[in-house]
C-alpha cells in the first residue's frame, strides 16, 4: 500500500508540461506551451492508478452502485438505485471514466514502451480495470478501444475473447517484470516493488481463472494451478490497494463526499446487518455505526424501499452513514490476501489444486478480521464457532467472501452472481419499473451514449451475444448457473 498526494502529482505534471514546452527551437509559434507533448510514464502511471480507484470509490460508483447492488447499503431518501435503476448519466460517467480516463493513461504507458517494468505494471492495472468493465457489462470494446481520434467507434469484443486476452496479457506482464531493471516511479499502489507486482499478477490470474471456471473448466484449472503454485500474497500487508490521505484534497472520495449531508443518504441494509447479527459477527462494529436513536443499536434498513416509505421513516432508527473505519484514509482495495485464500479454498473444492479447503477458508476469514481490526478475543470467539460446510461450499465460501469484499465496489455483487450463495433479496419496494429487469440484475445496461455514438457496434454485440435487448436480467458469458 502506498500513500498518494494527487496535488503533488498535478503540480509535477504541470512542471513537466512547462519544461517540455520550452524546447530550444520553440518549434512552431502556434504550439501550446501549457501542454506536454510527451508526458513521462511515471505521471501517466500515477494518473491511471489514481483515477481508476477514485472513480470506483466515489459517491456515485461506490455509494450508489457497488455498495447498493451488493446489498451492503440501501438508500434513505432517493431509492431508485437500490431498486436497480441507475441514472443514465451515472452509467455513462462510469463507462467514460473507465475508458477515457484510467485505461487511456495506462495504454499510453504501454504504447510508449519506455521500460519493460512500466509497460508490465500498466498492463496489469489495465487488465484489472478491464476485468471490472467486462464483469459489470459483459461484452465491451477492448482490442479497438483506446485509439483516440483513430477510431471513435470501436467494435465490441465478446467477454470470452476479453478474458483470453487478459489472461495472456497478465502472464506476459508477469514474465516481463524484472527486479534488476530500471526503477519504477509514480506507482501509488506498490511504490515500484516489482516482487509484489509479480505476486499481484499471479493472484489476478487466479481471479480470472475462477471467474471462468464454470464455462471453461480445463483452461481455468490449468491457469489457476500454475498461478497459485508461484509466488502469491503472504499476508494482509501485501494486498494491492491505494491508500488515500487524511486531508480533503486527497481523501477517500466516498468518505469525503458523505462526510456532511450525505451521511443521511445511505443506511446499512437489513440484508447485510441481519446476516452479520445472526452470525454474531464482530466485524459489524467495524463496518457500521449504531443507530442514532438510543437503545436501537445496530439496525439495518429494509433494502430498496419505495421513496415514499423510506422518506417517511426517521434515519435515526437505522445504522446510517459511514462506519467507524471509513475515514479519509480508507484504502481502495484491488486484491486482498483474504480474497486469495477464499480462491484457494474454492480451487481445492473444484479439484484444481490439492490441500485443505477448510484451512484456506479459515485463513481467509481470519485475514478479514485482522484487516478490519477486530479485537483478538472477539475474533477468536467467532473463529472458534465458525463452521465450514464442504457439502455446500459455494454458500460457505460465498457468504464469507461477500462479507470480506465489503467496500470493494461491485465485487460482492459479482461474486453473488457467480457463486449463487443466496442471501440477496428483492427490494422491499420492488424492482423499479424502468430498471430493465424483473429479477436482481445480473449485469448493468450499457450507457445511452453508446446507442448514440456507437450504435452499429452496440447492436452487433447485442445480436452476437444473444442478449437481443440491452437488459439487466441477461447473463454475462461466465454466469451459467
Amino acid at each position: 500500500m502506498k500513500k498518494f498526494s494527487y496535488k503533488r502529482w498535478l503540480s509535477g505534471l504541470a512542471l513537466v508540461a512547462g519544461l517540455v514546452a520550452c524546447d530550444d527551437d520553440f518549434e512552431k509559434l502556434n504550439s501550446d506551451p501549457d501542454n506536454a507533448k510527451d508526458v513521462p510514464s511515471a505521471y501517466l502511471l500515477t494518473g491511471g492508478e489514481y483515477e481508476m480507484m477514485s472513480v470506483l470509490h466515489d459517491e456515485w460508483n461506490q455509494g450508489r452502485f457497488g455498495m447498493l447492488w451488493a446489498q451492503y447499503w440501501t438508500q434513505q431518501e432517493y431509492t431508485n438505485e437500490s431498486r436497480y435503476k441507475l441514472r443514465d448519466g451515472s452509467i455513462g460517467n462510469l463507462w467514460r471514466d473507465m475508458y477515457a480516463g484510467s485505461m487511456m493513461d495506462l495504454t499510453t504507458v504501454i504504447k510508449k514502451e519506455e521500460t519493460p517494468n512500466y509497460v508490465a505494471i500498466a498492463t496489469l492495472v489495465r487488465a484489472w480495470n478491464m476485468q471490472v468493465v467486462t464483469d459489470i457489462w459483459g461484452d465491451a470494446p477492448f482490442k479497438e478501444a483506446f485509439q483516440l481520434g483513430d477510431n471513435l467507434t470501436p467494435a465490441y469484443d465478446t467477454q470470452e475473447s476479453i478474458y483470453t486476452t487478459l489472461l495472456a496479457d497478465v502472464k506476459s506482464a508477469h514474465d516481463m517484470l524484472d527486479a534488476s531493471g530500471a526503477a519504477v516511479k509514480g506507482d501509488v499502489i506498490y511504490g515500484g516493488d516489482i516482487a509484489k507486482w509479480k505476486k499481484f499478477a499471479n493472484v489476478l490470474r487466479m481471479r480470472l481463472a475462477l471467474r471462468m471456471a464454470d464455462v471453461n473448466e480445463a483452461t481455468a484449472k490449468s491457469i489457476f494451478a500454475e498461478a497459485s503454485s508461484a509466488s502469491i500474497f503472504a499476508g494482509n500487508d501485501e494486498e494491492a490497494s491505494l491508500v488515500f490521505e487524511d486531508n480533503a484534497a486527497n481523501a477517500n472520495p466516498l468518505s469525503f463526499n458523505l462526510g456532511g449531508r450525505g451521511q443521511n443518504d445511505f443506511a446499512f441494509s437489513d440484508t447485510f446487518v441481519n446476516y452479520l447479527k445472526s452470525m454474531d459477527d464482530p466485524r459489524l462494529m467495524s463496518f457500521a455505526p449504531k443507530a442514532k436513536k438510543e437503545g436501537v443499536g445496530y439496525a439495518g434498513r429494509p433494502f430498496g424501499q419505495l421513496e415514499s416509505v423510506a422518506q417517511a421513516e426517521k434515519t435515526e432508527l437505522y445504522s446510517s452513514g459511514l462506519g467507524p473505519k471509513h475515514k479519509y484514509t480508507m484504502p481502495a482495495v484491488l486484491l486482498s490476501y483474504s480474497e486469495q485464500e477464499f480462491m484457494l479454498a474454492e480451487a481445492v473444492e473444484r479439484g484444481f489444486i490439492a490441500g485443505s479447503a477448510e484451512d484456506h477458508f479459515k485463513k481467509a476469514v481470519q485475514a478479514s478480521m485482522d484487516y478490519w481490526e477486530v479485537p483478538a478475543a472477539d475474533a477468536k470467539t467467532y473463529m472458534d464457532n465458525l463452521t465450514y460446510n464442504a457439502s455446500d461450499w459455494k454458500k460457505s465460501i460465498g457468504t464469507q467472501k461477500w462479507i470480506a469484499l465489503y467496500n470493494q465496489n461491485a465485487q460482492g455483487w459479482i461474486e453473488w452472481r457467480r457463486l449463487d450463495f443466496g442471501i440477496f433479496k428483492m427490494p422491499a419496494g420492488g424492482i423499479h419499473e424502468n430498471a430493465l429487469s424483473d429479477v436482481i440484475p445480473t449485469r448493468l445496461r450499457y450507457p445511452l451514449t453508446e446507442d448514440d455514438l456507437n450504435e452499429a457496434n452496440l447492436k452487433a454485440s447485442l445480436s452476437t451475444s444473444g442478449y437481443g435487448e440491452d437488459r439487466q436480467d441477461k447473463k454475462v458469458w461466465w454466469d451459467v448457473n
